[in-house]
């Protein structure tokens, strides 16, 4: 294999993505005395240093015999998780006993199938990053058939995303996980901005979301029950808004996890309070709560860490998204960023009380298989785009030296 055609990582974005694993394994270290398990420490690191390995290890595997070979395994995928989705809402209303031993409630939610031997695996994180190559697949076919904007070819366009994404964001708000279902119709927005639709739309939608709340609102006067059954999911979502208000005076109830976090990050200064020295018990520790693990074993130098390192990997990605020619792979960038920017700023802003508590990670830090798994297998996809752009502009310097001399 020649120089010109040999695969080229980039090494900007794995410095980033080793960083970012460090940065774990360090704050689940850290976590350790807070986690509420049967299990040891050792266990519990161990399995996270398995999952980061495993994820690294797919993600080089996809991007050296190339990612094109993964195509169509993306839609097979699709309608797979969709089943695994729909066996998980049916378990939760019907609670079969022949999936009782698979699928359990966990946080007073039905999201996660529980393997022996193996840990959780969670559906709704791996069809997130697959509507993403699905959705920018479908934008770029729609250009290639409409290449002009109207009204009707975007509203085409809206139709035939809404196919794909409303089935699967309709089955993860009712497992019950309204967190992953933010985050999904939050990406697939940032693909139709970078998809070129006229900005009419957005005001159109944010307009329909504005009298969807205001029905609901209307039905809740005369129906609590069933809008909180049904149309919410459950009691506990109004609950945390309650908490989130007022932490203080549900500090024993919905505002605990608030106000211990807000406690814990606030009492540790510059430097925190080291290592596994956490002085408050902080809820979920190791996944939605992390930040404010780093947050009180560091203090204010690693939180603006994890901030800075969450920005680089959001800026790399818009770099790549920049470099590459082709409009598919901008629409993936895209749908990514906006994946991680929701997660990102969701989870610090509901550990320091900006917003309400969603049960949303932080991506590549929080612990989970699950997620870090699905990220690498999108981040293949990136590495590719990567490659792609630094192969042509060395085979395009290559003949530009052979011309010369």
């Amino acid at each position: 294999m020649n120089e010109a055609n040999r695969k080229k990582i980039d090494p900007i974005l794995m410095l980033i993505l080793i960083a970012m694993s460090l940065t774990s394994l360090v704050a689940i270290y850290s976590a350790i005395p807070l986690i509420n398990s049967n299990y040891t420490p050792a266990f519990i690191l161990g399995k996270q240093i398995v999952w980061i390995l495993l994820g690294f290890g797919i993600m080089l595997f996809m991007f050296y015999i190339g990612t094109e070979r993964f195509e169509l395994l993306i839609y097979i995928s699709y309608y797979i998780l969709l089943f695994a989705l729909l066996l998980l809402v049916v378990q939760r209303y019907f609670e079969l006993p022949i999936l009782s031993k698979i699928i359990r409630m966990t946080n007073g939610s039905y999201a996660w199938y529980t393997i022996p031997g193996i840990g959780t695996i969670q559906p709704s994180e791996f069809m997130k990053v697959v509507l993403i190559i699905i959705v920018a697949n479908v934008i770029e076919k729609h250009h290639k058939l409409f290449p002009k904007n109207t009204y009707a070819t975007d509203f085409k366009l809206i139709i035939d995303i809404m196919k794909y994404v409303i089935p699967p964001a309709l089955l993860i708000y009712y497992e019950p996980d309204s967190g992953v279902t933010l985050i999904i119709l939050f990406s697939i927005a940032f693909m139709l901005l970078a998809s070129g639709i006229k900005t009419e739309w957005f005001i159109i939608g944010a307009c329909f979301v504005g009298i969807i709340l205001l029905l609901v609102g209307i039905l809740y006067l005369s129906n609590p029950e069933f809008v909180i059954d049904y149309i919410i999911g459950g009691d506990y979502k109004i609950l945390r808004i309650m908490g989130w208000l007022k932490p203080e005076e549900y500090i024993l109830s919905y505002g605990n996890q608030l106000y211990t976090s807000l406690l814990a990050i606030g009492s540790a200064g510059k430097f925190g309070h080291g290592l596994q020295n956490v002085p408050l018990s902080i809820a979920e520790a190791q996944t939605d709560f992390i930040f404010a693990v780093i947050g009180s074993s560091f203090g204010v130098i690693g939180s603006i860490f994890v901030v800075f390192l969450c920005f680089c990997l959001d800026l790399r990605l818009l770099y790549i998204g920049y470099r590459t020619k082709k409009s598919r792979n901008k629409y993936i960038i895209a749908g990514l960023v906006g994946i991680l920017a929701f997660q990102q700023i969701e989870n610090m802003g509901m550990i320091t009380g900006l917003f309400p508590i969603t049960g949303i990670t932080l991506p590549l830090i929080s612990a989970g298989g699950s997620s870090m798994l699905s990220y690498m297998v999108i981040l293949a996809f990136v590495f590719q785009m990567y490659n792609e752009f630094e192969q042509k502009a060395e085979v395009t310097e290559v003949n530009a030296t052979r011309v010369k001399n």
